[in-house]
């Protein structure tokens, strides 16, 4: 054998995980998994549902330091990072959500959608009592928060909750299974992108994924597949393509269109002309596609969403300081034009620098990271938006981000008054100040030290 040969051969040697390493792994994706089973077999008391969540956050909290700053994990096999993955998320295919009911409306939705394209005329209060519907439905109506508002899903999710539907009505495991095939295609196209298997065990393992998406069914990550898709078709220069993806991240959901202007300002590499054209139209023909079915019968997400948008509040992090403006009304907009203020910074200064970096990819994770900032309504699950975009642009404060939304579930639901975590006369869902300013911080500190490294490494 000739040097060239021997060194090849340590060089695989040494990329190549150990049994240890990988026995660690999927212990600490196998750990999370039993805690979050541990909460839904508990006796249903949120307390232990909370301390299994927070445990289940801990185990993976750890998980994802060791993976980040060790770069061993770069040279692992596809097939190891499957073999972690796979492990925990069939571990929770049974599992009901804990601290969560948001299911019920997934498994109404898909119900309506496949057997009547009627999603959106009227609320789930109106079938209340319907004594043809059989005891299981009722069950599932029962479960409905919120049953006077139609649903605030968009016409992606619907096809997606018709689609679990349709393998098995009213199952909450045959959703399950395609949030699976979702995130194994998150998956496949961080490894088409390049990215090390490190950074995709930082995906395949986190808790927020874990938790949200495999344990309380929370499809979000679909609108994360959908801009992923938009980015690699954006780097393509295929215009037609990403209109497409788009127009299917928008009919996922309305947060989508803080993605928008990035990926219509800035110029892919390899575009030819009347581009943004094309993709207009491509989006325009994904909307009226998916939409056109469901519209037939009257009705869309808007009503809901106007209710949503206007008066929900949860687990606000930077809003809370727009809400000294003293009206809602003001503090919202405030916080709009905030985030619009960010959004063009952000282009600007893409723009600016493309010339140097032309393969840079438009920062949507950082556009959509400012919105949940400055948003009134802060779910755990929404970071499920940027986690792996981040991952894609090869920024690490999602992670952390990610880690510490869990911190959110720690209100009067799950514990009762009178502490400093919750409040004595708190609301049901308020999150305590000082909880929001941990989310703050820690996303702060990510941030300052990811810039930090950009700036050591140029």
């Amino acid at each position: 054998m000739d040097h060239a040969a021997a060194a090849a051969t340590r060089d695989a040697a040494a990329a190549a995980p150990s049994v240890y390493a990988v026995a660690a792994a999927a212990a600490g994706g196998m750990a999370q998994a039993l805690w979050l089973r541990w909460g839904s077999a508990a006796d249903g008391e949120p307390q232990h549902q909370l301390i299994a969540l927070l445990a289940a956050a801990a185990v993976g909290t750890a998980l994802m330091v060791w993976l980040a700053l060790d770069r061993r994990c770069d040279g692992w096999r596809w097939r190891h990072v499957v073999m972690v993955a796979l492990l925990p998320r069939l571990m929770l295919l049974d599992v009901a959500p804990l601290l969560e009911d948001d299911h019920h409306r997934y498994l109404w939705d898909g119900w309506r959608t496949l057997t009547a394209l009627d999603p959106y005329r009227l609320p789930p209060a109106a079938y209340f009592g319907d004594a043809t519907l059989d005891a299981r439905w009722q069950d599932v109506l029962g479960g409905i928060n919120n049953p006077h508002l139609p649903t605030i899903y968009g016409a992606t999710l619907q096809w997606l909750f018709a689609l679990a539907a349709a393998l098995h009505p009213g199952s909450l495991v045959a959703l399950k299974l395609l949030l699976a095939g979702i995130d194994a295609a998150l998956l496949a196209l961080l490894a088409r992108a390049g990215l090390p298997s490190r950074w995709l065990l930082l995906y395949a393992l986190h808790p927020l994924v874990l938790r949200e998406a495999s344990a309380n069914a929370h499809p979000d990550a679909l609108l994360a597949l959908a801009l992923l898709a938009a980015l690699a078709c954006w780097r393509q220069g295929r215009a037609f393509a990403m209109g497409i993806a788009v127009g299917l991240a928008l009919a996922t959901k309305v947060a989508a269109l803080a993605a928008l202007p990035l990926l219509w300002v800035l110029s892919p590499p390899k575009h030819g002309q009347h581009w943004r054209t094309r993709a207009t139209c491509g989006a325009a023909c994904a909307l009226l596609v998916v939409y056109a079915p469901l519209s037939a019968s009257g009705g869309s997400e808007l009503t809901a969403l106007f209710s949503f948008g206007s008066e929900w509040r949860f687990n606000p992090l930077l809003y809370r300081a727009f809400e000294w403006l003293g009206s809602p009304l003001a503090a919202r907009a405030a916080a709009a034009a905030a985030v619009v203020v960010v959004i063009g910074l952000l282009a600007w200064q893409a723009k600016s620098g493309a010339g140097d970096e032309p393969w840079r990819l438009p920062p949507l994770d950082a556009a959509l990271g400012a919105m949940l900032v400055c948003a009134p309504v802060v779910n755990p699950w929404y970071w499920l938006w940027v986690l792996p975009l981040a991952l894609t642009c090869g920024r690490l404060w999602a992670v952390a981000a990610g880690c510490v939304a869990c911190l959110s579930y720690v209100n009067a639901t799950a514990l009762p008054t009178g502490g400093w975590l919750v409040p004595a006369g708190a609301a049901p869902f308020a999150v305590a100040w000082p909880l929001a300013l941990v989310q703050m911080a820690v996303v702060a500190v990510a941030v300052c030290l990811q810039i930090r490294g950009q700036r050591r490494s140029v």
